[in-house]
């Protein structure tokens, strides 16, 4: 990944701080002045970062601050890096949830991936069958085994038609685990077996 440093822009505050000891250049030409500090108390991937011999080539390892590219758009790394800073956290929807999570794992942020699977908690109630998704997709099984029971509140018709792009985004075994599940959850057997065991999640 290569960008012209003449197209190099700072990123938004309180990405822009001059006193940074820590370059996070993104694919689209921003860099983010950040602190290795708070990286590596959110981040055991950047902190093992951090210990490892840097190659003299490496921009920054003459005694300038040190420049790490990365991979992500600058939208991207502003999301999940205000989740581990002390500014107000970033508002979710669904795709921005996903983002996070996604990030929170490749660098092991546990308190990214924790303030996600907050917001699905308190959505799981009104969007049953998007936290089911989410859950499922990123194997959070106890996640999965609650949404998969508030979906019940759900007609089996209101599933199958009333959340076609939902269900298109879901794995052909998470489908048909979620469509037994109703169906076995409509006889007596339902009441009794946990959800984590008729999903197959224990």
């Amino acid at each position: 990944m290569s960008t012209d440093t003449s197209d190099i822009q700072a990123a938004p505050a309180p990405f822009n701080a001059p006193n940074g000891n820590l370059i996070l250049r993104t694919a689209d030409g921003y860099d983010f002045h950040v602190y290795k500090l708070i990286l590596s108390h959110a981040s055991p991937w950047f902190a093992s970062m951090f210990t490892l011999p840097q190659d003299p080539n490496t921009p920054g390892a003459g005694g300038e601050i040190q420049k790490v590219p990365v991979t992500e758009r600058s939208s991207d790394l502003d999301l999940l890096l205000r989740t581990i800073y002390s500014t107000p956290r970033p508002e979710l929807d669904w795709q921005r949830a996903t983002t996070v999570l996604e990030l929170g794992r490749k660098y092991d942020m546990e308190v990214a991936t924790q303030f996600v699977e907050f917001f699905l908690k308190e959505n799981i109630k009104t969007s049953p069958v998007a936290v089911y998704a989410m859950a499922r997709r990123f194997e959070l099984k106890s996640l999965a085994a609650k949404a998969a029971k508030e979906t019940l509140n759900i007609s089996f018709e209101g599933l199958l038609h009333g959340h076609g792009a939902l269900l298109d985004r879901m794995s052909g075994a998470d489908i048909r685990e979620l469509i037994a599940f109703h169906d076995v959850c409509g006889q007596p057997l339902g009441t009794v077996v946990p959800p984590s065991k008729l999903l197959g999640l224990v």
